[in-house]
């Protein structure tokens, strides 16, 4: 009996191979065909997948690069318009502005405002304090401007001492307000320097316009207000 028992366990022991004998040496093999060919495929995918890693490394390494090239055109496009001393918009960047607010104006029917800014006496200023004494003046200024105007609306330094505020869909009495709420805003200003107090003042023209106005050619018109104020100031 123990004979017997010994024959039929040894007819089931496992080789020093680790398979029982009459194993199949590949394991799909074993499996059904459908399940066979699944493993294949993952098998062969894998393959590929290594043997495409450097270029999938490329490729990363292009998109980032056409990425970071994206933004230094769009910062570069962006200083194109901006004044640095202000950071508000240059002349260019306004010009611009007020071909799409004119195209939506033609389209929409709206009226909006233009104003002229125009500092007195900055000369002075520079010839007293010196240029970077100018500089904050002019800094200061704009950032009274930036500050009280709203989302939709657009201000600039044109250059040297020249500001223009641009106010979308604003009629001509909420315009006028808005120039005579700078007007206050502007020339109640003082800037310290240097243990010193700058008296700030400005001359403001004022011009509205409609849907079929030229906005360049309103913005002329505003510089034209602005030097008949300063006129009349100057005799005053």
């Amino acid at each position: 009996m123990n004979q017997i028992r010994t024959a039929r366990l040894a007819g089931h022991a496992i080789d020093a191979g680790g398979s029982p004998p009459g194993a199949p040496d590949d394991l799909t093999d074993t499996l059904p065909d459908t399940l066979a060919a699944a493993v294949a495929r993952l098998a062969d995918c894998l393959t590929a997948t290594t043997s495409y890693v450097p270029a999938l490394a490329a490729a990363g390494r292009a998109l980032m690069l056409a990425e970071r090239a994206e933004r230094r055109l769009a910062e570069l496009e962006r200083l194109a318009v901006t004044d640095a001393l202000t950071g508000l918009l240059n002349r260019r960047g306004l010009e611009a502005e007020l071909k799409r607010v004119m195209a939506a104006a033609r389209r929409y029917r709206e009226k909006g405002v233009l104003i002229f800014v125009d500092l007195d006496g900055f000369k002075p200023i520079n010839d007293t304090y010196g240029h970077a004494a100018g500089d904050a003046v002019l800094a200061h200024v704009a950032r009274l401007l930036a500050a009280h105007i709203r989302a939709t609306d657009f201000a600039a330094r044109l250059g040297g001492d020249e500001f223009a505020v641009l106010l979308t869909r604003t009629d001509w009495q909420q315009g006028l307000k808005r120039a005579e709420s700078f007007d206050a805003l502007i020339n109640g200003a003082t800037v310290a320097w240097q243990g010193r107090a700058i008296a700030v003042h400005a001359s403001f023209g004022f011009q509205t316009y409609g849907s079929g106005d030229d906005l360049l050619r309103a913005l002329n018109e505003a510089d034209h207000a602005m030097y008949a104020a300063k006129r009349a100031r100057a005799v005053a």
